[in-house]
């Protein structure tokens, strides 16, 4: 079980990294998209099996996946609204950050105990 934990925690990483560097333009946000669903699917996994996290942890992940969707079907169907999806990817980059830092936390307190 702790191999998928830390599976999801380098997933989480690589994520983060995806949503600071490559969601600039249409094809970054494709391959952020589908690590952050890739990330979204081990964590349901660990809920299923007993994990417990914060709601807004959860939130957090989902949200940003759906704005950076949204991001995408916007800029394929209309070009002219740049600014849109500028700040829908920067509202879902944001999320992507908290998801971390909520989780990091998590990680640190589970540690601590």
């Amino acid at each position: 079980m702790q191999s998928i934990v830390t599976t999801h925690l380098v997933v989480g990483l690589l994520a983060v990294v995806a949503a600071l560097t490559l969601v600039w333009r249409l094809p970054g946000r494709r391959i952020t998209i589908y690590v952050l669903t890739l990330q979204i699917l081990l964590g349901v996994y660990l809920l299923y099996v007993g994990y417990r996290v914060p709601l807004v942890h959860i939130l957090c992940a989902v949200v940003a996946w759906a704005l950076y969707m949204a991001a995408n079907g916007i800029a394929r169907r209309r070009p002219e609204s740049r600014q849109l999806v500028l700040g829908l990817t920067i509202g879902a980059t944001v999320l992507v950050v908290a998801a971390c830092a909520i989780g990091g936390a998590m990680i640190h307190h589970t540690a601590a105990t």
